[in-house]
């Protein structure tokens, strides 16, 4: 499920407004709205976002949350003017763009390009895959076992490009940490906490090391907590 609200900044995307009211993220404490969370400490706005309470099936469902978002899902984001928006990463793109530090989306065009790139393969090659074969488990879904089986191997195969990837590089964007790392690490945590076995993480050293560093970083834990990898 993809749902947040709160008040933004009113000027042109990317670029920082005095005066801003607080933002407001209403959603239940999940992967998905980790994003945008994330993405808010490490740019420096952390503290123009609360999180005040949120009853999924009901709150989602009220006329004015239905203007916000048709679909009635979370994460959703509620701007100053009254308008939402909603998809997870959209969300967290916006929160990058009005940060008041570091460089979210990249310092360049080329870096730009690079985080967009590892954005859409982590929503397209590791979350869509990921919920195919853990929705079912959770009751979410009906069990399948010929698509568990196909998504499982979707999964590994776009691991392992992660594996190859960061095997040169400290972040997927180059040196720095970018809003595709916060995107990539909290979208898949679902599958490190409940899924990703030691042995399954056997041929992914270099990938289970990277995401063990970025749920560390305070930023992370402040809202991933104290991930534990799965045992078994």
């Amino acid at each position: 499920a993809d749902a947040a609200t709160g008040a933004a900044p009113q000027g042109a995307a990317g670029q920082n407004t005095a005066g801003r009211q607080d933002e407001a993220l209403h959603v239940p404490e999940q992967a998905n709205a980790f994003k945008a969370l994330v993405a808010a400490e490490l740019g420096g706005v952390a503290g123009e976002i609360e999180v005040p309470a949120f009853n999924m099936g009901v709150d989602n469902r009220t006329p004015s949350f239905l203007r916000l978002n048709p679909h009635g899902k979370v994460p959703t984001l509620e701007l100053e003017d009254g308008t939402g928006v909603f998809e997870s990463n959209a969300i967290a793109r916006y929160v990058a763009r009005v940060s008041t530090k570091g460089a979210l989306l990249g310092a360049s065009p080329r870096t730009y390009a690079c985080v967009e790139q590892w954005l859409d393969f982590a929503q397209n090659e590791v979350q869509a895959p990921l919920a195919s074969w853990l929705y079912p488990l959770l009751g979410f879904r009906p069990y399948d076992k010929a698509r568990e089986d196909k998504a499982k191997a979707q999964l590994k195969k776009a691991l392992l490009v992660l594996e190859k990837v960061l095997a040169g590089t400290p972040f997927l964007a180059g040196e720095g940490l970018t809003l595709a790392d916060v995107v990539l690490c909290c979208g898949s945590l679902p599958g490190w906490l409940k899924l990703f076995d030691a042995e399954y993480r056997a041929d992914l050293p270099k990938l289970t090391a990277y995401v063990q560093r970025c749920y560390a970083m305070p930023e992370f834990a402040k809202h991933v907590g104290n991930v534990q990898l799965c045992d078994k």
